[in-house]
């Protein structure tokens, strides 16, 4: 076959850039470039007695993918996914594969790790046989490796060269890890292949491939269905002449897709290098515009995207009876859903750049990690999400699809000031504008928020030097915006930080999650069959002593003429019972549980009550959780609890053993009882972590506001920096020089758009202007405040806009950047005009034309 001059030339091109040719590059068989390693076929003749036919084949660390574009040709019914970390190797093996005219390739720019196996898992790539070759020699962690890739693939070729051979990479791998005892652990049987040429490792092997085969081999699907709260669906991928096709069995549908692409499998794993970001996003705006003008349409979900042969479809959008009716087609909300998907795939993330420190992760369980976990949950299908990076210290946060991480070093309280570097090294390099952390980190110089969950150390006298106390003070008093949980935890936060005003708080409140609801009978019973649980019994949270104040609870349960007909239940963090407290159970069995989320609210659902004595809470989670549950509740009027629980509780003082005791009768009357939970129901509906995402989203978007210094009063303008310096030097100096004349003129912020020039030289520009106006006799620094917009993103106009009285129309005007911002819906005004009716509108400032 004739090999076209042009696509030699472009192949030269691509190989030049190439590190090292290392695999001999053959385009229809002819060699292109020959590599340091000169027997490829050899090797190929070998391992291609070991494939199936209709196998989905994984090849990590491809290359310029020699094996697989040839075994593609060979086994074209096959699916082949083909992984290389290096892009100059993955973007010539993409022009190979083209050339070639193979279309049953699947090819991923990204690095393998155990990381990868794992979001393979989650996406549900199923893989029947893994050719690893040499990369496992460059894996420090293998062996998990391999047992995680275990989950997804059915067989293994494995290359072992042996250690002690002087040309080896990773001899401590290979000698420490890949052992055959070992990796037979994984895999029950090995096989010696029939292969002892020599490899770019070296002429003369004592170890080669290795092949091992599931003896439960059995095909299903690599494409379940994932997309509702379901049964699975099949989905059979198979393949002809003309490439891949997808059969959904449930609608007796086939859909040929573009050769090998299924982004569903590939899209959250590495980078796609077909097709471009542009164009995905056009096939989507032109697919919904066919799906609006359908009648039979169901919701959306970003895992359903097929690049077929017709354009990009979605796998499953026909709506069926199995489906419930909320998840019928809804344009808007279904858009959203796969824009955000989209930008996760290509790495698009729009401005302003929010990073939030995922460090509470990896230090605890708690309640915060709750509050943390249920903010993803919500932005993660909001546009909100294209805004934040998470940094994921050590792999210990929650993956959530449709949000985007960064994996970085645990944290170490020993050494904070190398970890501030570290995180502003991120903030600079990922241009973020705003930092927010789970618990206490904080960058140099990137402006941060601080979420404030409780001042318990502070109100409590605990030890403030403790280094994780010292973080947290340094954290507040270097933050420039807050946000606090409840009213109290903000009151609190002013009181015990001087530089905090109250009205500076954004107040929060948590929500609670639709696992918290009343559980049916049967479901109590079976937990308390599980759990030996054989009387009715109370719940109490945080074990006996301390601020949960849980001791006061066993003196008062002491005092019940009744009480060996009840049980108790201790959990949540610190739920160990001290023994000494145990003297007041006498004849009562104490559970010491820790509980998942779901059988938690089985636990509140049964309970006779949840005694809740807390001598302070941040916001007080167990109380909304029990009242969602139809449990009533017995706590204190103390912090944020009265917010939280407001008329739907019995409250008791905290140090009042006789009231409580009085309580835990009461709350066992049944129009007592039914009275509480009633009014829990109803208290329990007023708070959602669809609202706290709302609350904090806008918080942190306004946060990256605060540079504007808003004011009563804010005017913008959009010059055109284009023209002579002093024509437009003398409008602006006439402008600034109305609004700075007022006697209040201080209340009012003159917004100067620079998108279209650098801040630099909008400084100097202005200084001059400034200069001009102080040879006048007027000194502007302590009159009108000025602050310069750069570009801005969607949201932060949405929030800025309202807060904008009115444009200033000038001359000299920025018509491509006035077409390009979202302002024309803003009232406009020549200069006189806006003079006089600031006047009318807020007489109160007392501005004149003086």
């Amino acid at each position: 076959m004739n090999i076209k001059l042009q696509d030699l030339s472009k192949l030269d091109n691509l190989i030049d850039d190439l590190p090292e040719v290392y695999q001999s590059i053959y385009l229809h068989g002819e060699l292109i470039r020959e590599g340091v390693r000169a027997n490829d076929f050899e090797r190929l003749e070998v391992i291609k007695d070991y494939i199936k036919p209709k196998q989905t084949i994984l090849d990590i660390g491809s290359n310029v993918g020699f094996f697989t574009i040839n075994l593609a040709k060979l086994f074209p019914e096959n699916v082949f996914v083909s992984i290389e970390k290096q892009y100059p190797y993955a973007r010539l093996q993409q022009e190979l594969i083209k050339l070639e005219g193979v279309n049953n390739v699947i090819l991923i720019h990204s690095e393998v790790t155990t990381e990868w196996l794992y979001k393979a898992t989650q996406a549900c790539v199923y893989f029947d046989v893994t050719l690893l070759l040499s990369v496992l020699h460059h894996i420090p962690d293998a062996e998990t490796f391999l047992t995680e890739l275990n989950e997804i693939s059915k067989s293994f070729i494995i290359e072992l060269p042996h250690p002690d051979e002087s040309k080896v990479c990773g001899k401590d791998i290979l000698k420490k890890q890949l052992t055959l005892e070992k990796i037979s652990q994984v895999k029950p049987v090995f096989l010696k292949m029939p292969y002892e040429a020599a490899t770019h490792c070296d002429t003369d092997l004592k170890r080669s491939f290795y092949y091992a085969d599931s003896p439960n081999y059995a095909r299903e699907s690599i494409f379940p269905y994932i997309g509702y709260p379901l049964q699975p669906r099949n989905y059979f991928l198979k393949t002809d002449a003309e490439g891949l096709i997808i059969h959904k069995s449930h609608l007796n549908q086939d859909i040929r897709t573009v050769p090998g692409i299924v982004l569903s499998d590939v899209a959250q794993i590495g980078e796609i290098l077909v097709p471009s970001y542009e164009t995905c996003n056009q096939k989507i705006a032109d697919e919904f515009d066919r799906l609006e003008k359908l009648d039979n349409v169901a919701d959306i979900r970003p895992w359903n995207i097929l690049l077929t042969a017709e354009g990009l479809q979605f796998i499953d959008y026909q709506y069926t009876k199995d489906l419930d009716n909320h998840l019928k087609f809804n344009k808007n909300r279904d858009l959203d859903f796969i824009k955000n998907y989209l930008n996760l795939i290509f790495n698009v993330h729009a401005q302003p750049q929010v990073i939030i420190d995922g460090v509470f992760f990896q230090l605890y369980k708690t309640g915060i990690a709750r509050v943390w976990r249920s903010l993803l949950e919500e932005w993660a299908n909001t546009e909100f999400t294209n805004h934040i990076l998470v940094l994921d210290r050590a792999n210990t946060a929650p993956k959530i699809n449709g949000i985007r991480y960064l994996t970085i070093p645990p944290y170490d309280y020993n050494n904070t000031a190398a970890d501030k570097q570290m995180l502003q090294h991120i903030c600079d390099e990922q241009d973020a504008k705003l930092f927010i952390s789970t618990y206490y980190t904080s960058p140099i110089t990137t402006p941060s928020v601080f979420m404030a969950y409780d001042m318990i150390p502070e109100v409590m006298g605990w030890d403030l030097n403790n280094p994780m106390w010292k973080e947290k003070h340094l954290a507040i008093q270097n933050a420039s915006g807050y946000i606090a949980i409840s009213e109290n935890t903000a009151h609190d936060l002013a009181r015990y930080f001087d530089n905090v005003a109250l009205e500076s708080v954004t107040v929060a409140h948590c929500g609670v999650s639709n696992t918290f609801s009343p559980a049916q009978a049967e479901l109590v019973n079976a937990f308390k069959n599980k759990y030996g649980i054989h009387k009715p019994y109370f719940l109490v949270v945080g074990g006996g002593s301390g601020y949960k104040n849980s001791i006061l609870f066993f003196r008062a349960f002491s005092q019940l003429t009744s009480s060996h007909g009840f049980d108790i239940i201790s959990t949540g963090a610190g739920s160990m019972i001290e023994p000494e407290y145990r003297a007041y159970t006498s004849g009562s069995a104490i559970h010491t549980l820790q509980l998942s989320d779901e059988e938690l609210a089985i636990a509140y659902s049964g309970a006779v009550a949840l005694v809740y004595p807390s001598k302070y809470e941040g916001f007080g989670m167990p109380v909304v959780e029990a009242m969602a549950c139809s449990c009533p509740v017995i706590t204190c009027p103390n912090a944020s609890i009265p917010e939280v629980a407001g008329d739907a509780v019995i409250y008791v003082q905290e140090d009042d053993v006789d009231a409580l005791a009085n309580a835990l009768c009461e709350v066992q009357k049944p129009i007592v009882r039914n009275a509480l939970i009633t009014a829990g129901l109803a208290q329990a509906q007023k708070f959602s972590w669809t609202k706290m995402a709302e609350t904090v989203s806008k918080a942190l978007i306004d946060a990256t506001l605060l540079s504007l210094n808003l004011k009563d009063i804010n005017l913008i303008i959009f010059p055109d920096w284009s023209q002579s310096e002093e024509e437009l030097g003398l409008e602006l100096q006439e402008i600034i020089q109305a609004l700075a004349t007022h006697p209040e003129s201080e209340k009012i912020n003159l917004l100067i758009y620079t998108a279209n020039i650098t801040t630099e030289d909008a400084e100097i520009f202005l200084s001059s202007v400034a200069m001009n106006l102080l040879m006048e006799d007027l000194d502007i620094t302590d009159t009108i405040n000025i602050s310069l917009i750069d570009k801005l993103g969607d949201m932060q106009w949405r929030y800025l806009l309202p807060l904008i009285y009115g444009r200033i129309i000038l001359t000299n005007e920025d018509e491509i950047a006035l077409a390009e911002a979202p302002v024309i819906d803003i009232q406009s005004y020549q200069l006189d005009s806006l003079i006089k009716n600031i006047i009318a509108t807020f007489p109160q400032l007392s501005l004149t034309t003086d």
